[in-house]
């Protein structure tokens, strides 16, 4: 077994080296609001947005000041059949140790949850022990992948369409022409207009004189 070990306060801490992704210096980081106290943050990784955890907050340590040895090991932990990255900030990056597994010791057992819950185990170094970390049970509940959902079925997800209504053909109405009004007659100005017959007027019936008696029988 290959470890990449490294420092956290007095300790020598270990990833498992298929899990370390690669190792970046201390850069800024953008914060989170109302994140937990040991999330420092998030950094940009080409692309991929990855949470940055401070180590020893994360172990019950005391923090200390960033210092030019610190480094942030980025793990790539697999979770839910995806590969969820995340950053650990810790004091400095030793070497690749390779061990015997057989040489790996089994975590003390304890009745309280605390920082010995990320233990995978713990190696006789030169020196000290190496506590060998669990990555995944170093992630915080807001850097947990999302479980993997099934994909919607197409058929099922894809929105009713209403039937195509099937109307009638209407025999087209019959249109109605009105016949346009006789244009007027075009008056032209200069032409001399005609006076107006005038028709004569009655003559007034006078009465006749009663006609006279001649001869004989007028003397009568």
């Amino acid at each position: 077994m290959q470890l990449l070990t490294f420092k956290l306060q007095s300790e020598t801490c270990g990833f498992p080296l298929g899990q370390v992704r690669e190792v970046l210096e201390h850069r800024p980081l953008a914060a989170i609001p109302g994140a937990q106290a040991f999330v420092l943050g998030v950094i940009n990784l080409r692309g991929a947005v990855v949470p940055v955890l401070d180590l020893r907050a994360r172990l019950g340590h005391p923090p200390v000041a960033v210092s030019r040895d610190s480094a942030i090991i980025i793990l790539e932990i697999p979770r839910g059949g995806q590969a969820q990255l995340l950053g650990c900030l810790v004091d400095g990056v030793d070497e690749v140790l390779g061990l015997d597994p057989q040489a790996i010791l089994p975590p003390p057992r304890t009745n309280a949850a605390g920082p010995v819950d990320a233990l995978l185990g713990m190696a006789r170094g030169r020196e000290r022990f190496i506590l060998i970390l669990d990555p995944l049970k170093l992630l915080p509940p807001e850097a947990a992948a999302p479980e993997p959902r099934p994909a919607p079925d197409p058929v099922r997800s894809a929105p009713s369409q209403p039937a195509p209504s099937r109307e009638v053909p209407r025999a087209p109405r019959p249109r109605r022409t009105v016949a346009a009004p006789p244009p007027e007659p075009v008056v032209d100005p200069a032409a001399p207009r005609e006076k107006p017959a005038l028709e004569p007027a009655e003559e007034p019936i006078t009465a006749l004189p009663p006609p006279r008696r001649t001869g004989a029988g007028a003397d009568g």
